[in-house]
């Protein structure tokens, strides 16, 4: 799915599901920490006019508006529980995945130096938002088809592979090489598919990237 190489182990859906007040908490985090990404990447690169566009900053921002909104909605289920946010767990997921994709030469040629680590972030970017959206597909066959939890998930779904798709459109605008992009991004699938292997062996948690 969304050019991820591995699936996520059956046995995480089932675990998620059961448990749905760590689930909610952990994609809370997950959604602010989307959001403080996309606005981090306007700040770092906004001013690299020869590389950042009006355009690109504005999706970015549109983005980032977008994961503050499925954060609040996250939140009003939370609250109706009864339950609280809590401290930001570790995300050995997206670290691993970003600390690999960095020591990953480039093999089959790369953006021009200024341009290359924004790219690289963006496809990074698109990553984790394949690997969320394959999980809340997931999710939605594990929760009550009738359900509004259901219906939630089967939107954020169709949202986060959207997402997807759009940090593919940015990475190929800021690089101008569809064709590396598309390599740069199979190459990194492979890494992350390594990391997806890696944490699976821990066994199945009620996290987004668990």
């Amino acid at each position: 799915m969304l050019g991820l190489l591995v699936a996520t182990d059956d046995a995480w859906a089932p675990v998620a599901a059961a448990d749905l007040g760590a689930l909610l908490a952990d994609h809370a985090h997950c959604e602010m920490k989307a959001a403080s990404n996309a606005m981090s990447l306007v700040a770092r690169y906004g001013g690299m006019h020869d590389v950042v566009t009006t355009e690109l900053i504005m999706r970015l921002t549109d983005l980032a508006h977008e994961e503050i909104d499925h954060f609040r909605r996250v939140m009003i289920e939370i609250a109706r529980r009864g339950e609280r946010l809590g401290v930001p767990p570790v995300d050995d997921y997206a670290a691993l995945l970003r600390a690999r994709a960095a020591a990953l030469p480039w093999v089959t040629g790369r953006p021009r130096d200024r341009a290359v680590s924004l790219v690289e972030r963006l496809i990074v970017c698109a990553l984790i938002e394949a690997r969320s959206a394959e999980r809340f597909k997931l999710l939605t066959t594990a929760l009550e088809a009738s359900g509004e939890m259901h219906a939630f998930y089967a939107e954020l779904f169709a949202s986060e592979a959207r997402h997807y798709r759009v940090f593919l459109e940015l990475a190929t605008q800021v690089c101008g090489d569809e064709a590396m992009v598309r390599a740069r991004f199979a190459a990194l699938a492979e890494v992350e598919a390594g990391v997806v292997t890696e944490l699976s062996a821990r066994g199945p948690r009620a996290a987004i990237h668990g």
